[in-house]
This record gives structure tokens, sequence and C-alpha cells, in this order.
């Protein structure tokens, strides 16, 4: 099932069986990085996480099955990367 989030950065997509409803979006210098080096270089990644990055356009994205779960991650920090900042929770559209 397709998955598709729109939000003030972008479009953020997934093709998954899960049953997807919120995503929390933040800026974090690491995947900005993997994907400016993409974008230079244009040699994908080897490293899932990397991969992820570049698809989303240089953003760390979470994908969540319950709003209260994307909350509580927003409140949290990105595993990746200490320095990621929140840019918001967005609903996924179906």
């Amino acid at each position: 099932m397709r998955k598709i989030a729109n939000t003030p950065v972008g479009t953020f997509k997934r093709v998954t069986e899960n049953s997807y409803q919120y995503i929390v979006v933040r800026t974090s210098p690491r995947a900005k990085e993997s994907f400016d080096l993409f974008q230079q270089h244009g040699k994908w990644s080897s490293l899932v996480t990397e991969q992820r990055w570049i698809r989303d356009n240089g953003y760390a994205v979470t994908w969540h099955k319950s709003l209260e779960s994307a909350k509580k991650s927003a409140l949290g920090s990105y595993s990746w990367d200490k320095s990621a900042t929140l840019v918001g929770v967005y609903e996924v559209q179906q």
C-alpha cells in the first residue's frame, strides 16, 4: 500500500503494508550531508539509513501508527542524529 504525507518541507512516500497514520519530520545535519553527497556524486549509499535520508531529500522522517506514538517520538531525540531538530508531526494520506 502506498503511503504519502504532504508537509511544508516536502512530500514523503513509502510503500508498505503497515498502517502508518503519522510521520515525524526532523532536520538532520547527518541526513542533509548524505543527501548533498548523493546530489554531488550520484553515488547511492550502501547504508539503509542513508538511503532513506536520500529518498527523503535530506530529512529524517519516522513513520508511526498512532498520533500518540508520533507525539512521543517528537518529544524525544532522533537516535541516528542527536543534533536533529523537529520540523513537525504530520498526518499520512492513503
